[in-house]
């Protein structure tokens, strides 16, 4: 099976120009070359400089190729992760009741966003959540809350990251935040009880369930308030995959694209 890819000459192509910007956040995405962008750039800091009375900070503003190096914004990783122009799969096909096995061609150049992980543990960190290696300590501030109080302000935490990704490509990393936040929440309730890692989990199961009482005028109610891994998000269809996909995928995604950011 002989399969063709058009060849094109990158600078004859139109250059489909991205932006995007969010404070003195920003991002400009081209298709060109990386001489080309120069001075694009050069221009872009001649505006700011001429009309808005602003400086560039070349400190903060990075030239990256889209596949060798990606970018960040926002909390987003933005890369082209496959370098293969296509791939070929032997695929399972029906035709009239029959079933045959044939060759299709599968792109798999394509721009995808993920969540940025490096970010996500250095906010951690400030908040004493885990060590700089991403492994989860007990917040000593938090240990003097009730115990249901704990649970539900690491349960908050974990919905709140997976609502601000869930338009990701790729929410696999959900799986290592879940872990760090599950057991820091465990240590932190550890410190507050006293007690040992398992016998945290052996009171509390291995979601860290906990029941409490509420008081409204003379009844009482019974409610329970337990942590909810990534996996927990998923089965519980929090998580749906099919209407929540993005990708950046183009026509012209098999060439040069670059990134710059920042503005100060």
């Amino acid at each position: 099976m002989r399969i063709c890819n058009p060849s094109y000459d990158l600078p004859t192509i139109q250059k489909y120009p991205i932006f995007v910007r969010y404070t003195h956040n920003w991002l400009f995405g081209v298709n060109t070359t990386k001489e080309e962008i120069l001075i694009i750039k050069e221009k872009i800091s001649r505006f700011l400089r001429l009309f808005l009375k602003l400086e560039l900070d070349n400190t903060k503003t990075f030239i990256k190729h889209y596949q060798r190096e990606g970018t960040c914004f926002l909390g987003y990783q933005i890369k082209m992760w496959s370098n293969k122009q296509m791939i070929i799969k032997n695929i399972l096909c029906k035709n009239h009741g029959n079933f045959t096995r044939k060759n299709l061609r599968m792109t798999s150049r394509k721009i995808t966003i993920r969540p940025e992980k490096d970010q996500i543990i250095r906010n951690f960190c400030i908040k004493k959540i885990c060590r700089k290696d991403g492994y989860p300590i007990g917040v000593k501030a938090w240990s003097i809350l009730q115990e249901y109080r704990i649970v539900e302000k690491y349960k908050s935490i974990m919905l709140g990251i997976t609502n601000y990704y869930i338009q990701c490509d790729n929410l696999y990393i959900l799986h290592q935040v879940s872990y760090i936040l599950l057991y820091s929440c465990a240590k932190t309730l550890a410190i507050r009880k006293k007690m040992t890692m398992s016998q945290i989990f052996k009171k509390y199961g291995k979601n860290l369930k906990i029941s409490f009482d509420i008081k409204n005028n003379d009844k009482v109610m019974r409610r329970s308030v337990e942590f909810l891994t990534f996996t927990d998000l998923k089965a519980q269809g929090f998580i749906n995959k099919d209407k929540n996909k993005m990708a950046i995928h183009k026509a012209y995604d098999p060439f040069p694209l670059f990134f710059f950011n920042r503005i100060k």
